[in-house]
């Protein structure tokens, strides 16, 4: 619906045209972390990004994965005004996590062999062990990509 006035004139914007996609499909696959009870946080963030990031990167990338790390760190949860429609009292569940590790992969199936790959067995998952609260587990949540802006 447009509307006018004496300076100006808004519309609005026209509805996206349904297109196929020419390329596969992209899945995801999203970790929520909890970390080592033996590290403070300024500890876990710095093993994660600096350590665990070094040696996961080759692998991701010898396995076609896009590997990102969300760190929740304290002063989001605590210092940014809430945006949009949010619970007033903060996610319970969410909360006791301090991160994501979200792999964007083409299936599950190519998700579930690169874990079978002994780089992982070897290095990656006894570094996870260091700062990972393995004694917890990890929580994750599967779903399609659905990219709407980029």
């Amino acid at each position: 619906m447009a509307t006018t006035n004496a300076t100006t004139t808004t519309a609005a914007p026209p509805l996206p045209q349904k297109q196929k996609q020419q390329q596969q499909q992209k899945l995801m696959s999203i970790a929520y972390i909890r970390r080592h009870p033996d590290m403070t946080p300024e500890q876990f963030y710095e093993h994660w990004e600096y350590t665990h990031g070094v040696i996961v990167k080759p692998w991701a990338e010898r396995h076609g994965l896009i590997y990102t790390q969300v760190h929740l760190k304290p002063k989001y949860k605590d210092d940014v005004p809430a945006i949009g429609p949010e619970n007033p009292d903060g996610a319970p569940l969410l909360d006791d996590y301090d991160g994501c590790a979200l792999f964007e992969i083409d299936s599950f199936e190519q998700f579930a062999a690169a874990f079978e790959d002994e780089y992982y067995k070897t290095v990656i998952e006894p570094d996870e062990r260091r700062f990972i609260d393995k004694q917890v587990g990890v929580m994750r949540v599967r779903g399609e990509v659905k990219k709407i802006a980029v």
